[in-house]
């Protein structure tokens, strides 16, 4: 499965990333809505009065993406908060939840799924593709969002 990230290229590759996987998916409709929302979020988000360059998107129908160029004006402490108020408004609205930590996606063919990282010794491989949602970087989430199992973080539970 391969995202096209064309859309990214106005972003510098160290633009800070965070990643927020929903517990389910999402219509193309409510991608439409959530995207237009978080738009307009962005478009206002600020630290201490400085306007941040930012953009956001909705991948897979599934996760939204939070990309911030920090050559420009990094974030504060006041302004994260905001983004997570955000993400927590979008979580009411459309019956989600994008904190659920202990759950992982993978790809099983063409198709993400998802399991509680308690579950997947037996069930999952080395060679299992999974979205690292610990990326930090557009550059990370380009080249190493889908990434296998083995060699990262999650092989100690396989």
């Amino acid at each position: 499965m391969q995202q096209n990230y064309k859309h990214l290229n106005d972003l510098p590759a160290n633009a800070r990333v965070w990643v927020f996987p929903s517990t389910r998916f999402f219509s193309d409709k409510e991608v439409e809505e959530i995207s237009a929302r978080l738009d307009v979020f962005l478009f206002q988000w600020a630290a201490h009065g400085t306007p941040l360059m930012a953009k956001g998107y909705i991948l897979f129908n599934r996760f939204l993406v939070v990309m911030l160029d920090e050559n420009q004006s990094g974030a504060s402490g006041c302004s994260i908060d905001k983004l997570v108020h955000f993400t927590q408004d979008v979580e009411q609205k459309y019956n989600t939840s994008f904190t659920e930590r202990m759950r992982i996606n993978y790809l099983e063919g063409n198709d993400i799924k998802d399991i509680h990282l308690n579950d997947i010794q037996g069930k999952l491989s080395p060679e299992t593709q999974f979205f690292n949602h610990l990326v930090a970087t557009k550059a990370e989430l380009e080249n190493a969002w889908l990434t296998p199992i083995k060699g990262s973080w999650l092989e100690r539970y396989v």
